[in-house]
């Protein structure tokens, strides 16, 4: 019995031994399983799962970060935890978007610290588009016709980040917010199985 109770504790230890080498993105590592993301930030934490045991939503990270109130994180039922979509808090901003377009920067500067430069980035509005004007900045992101984004592709890291996203998102014409997603190798083979399967059905 007190060698089963010392092989509990020795597993115990190395798990949480484990955790605290955060590698990944708020303390989240590719292959996590949802158990161990549970025990992390604690059950009180989970806001929501999805029916398909894919996504669960939680309110905290074991690495959190202030600008962010919730993550989303999405799972293979083989490799784990594959995809986070850090959702910004709401942001009050005037309809030229300039307190939204501030958060958005000072993110971007601290990814472009972290990453490098972006591949991509995007702040345009769509031609055709009524929201020509200084202070239509917020209605023509809110309507779509205009994008404020980058993306990030690195390449060799330890922690098998393939891609991140960094975008403003509008709520209504005066309230935004910020999300940033990362997706781990492996991500776009599970969306194309999960794609596979959905079609199946109109073979």
């Amino acid at each position: 019995m007190r060698n089963i109770r010392l092989a509990s504790t020795f597993f115990a230890l190395l798990f949480f031994c484990s955790t605290l080498s955060f590698a990944g993105p708020f303390g989240f590592n590719r292959g996590m399983t949802k158990d161990q993301v549970i025990q992390l930030v604690g059950k009180n934490a989970v806001k929501s799962r999805s029916s398909d045991g894919v996504t669960i939503t939680v309110t905290t990270a074991p690495k959190p970060y202030d600008d962010f109130e919730e993550y989303i994180l999405q799972f293979s039922p083989d490799e784990g935890l594959l995809k986070i979509i850090a959702v910004g808090r709401t942001i009050d901003t005037s309809s030229d978007g300039e307190q939204l377009k501030d958060s958005f920067d000072t993110l971007h500067k601290a990814l472009v610290g972290a990453f490098g430069p972006a591949e991509n980035d995007f702040d345009f509005l769509k031609s055709g588009s009524i929201w020509t004007e200084g202070h239509d900045f917020m209605p023509g992101l809110l309507h779509q016709d205009r994008t404020l984004a980058s993306y990030w592709n690195p390449k060799n890291r330890a922690d098998r980040i393939d891609e991140i996203r960094l975008k403003a998102v509008a709520l209504d014409y005066t309230h935004g917010y910020i999300a940033l997603g990362y997706e781990f190798e492996g991500w776009n083979e599970f969306v194309d199985t999960i794609n596979a399967k959905k079609n199946s059905a109109l073979q």
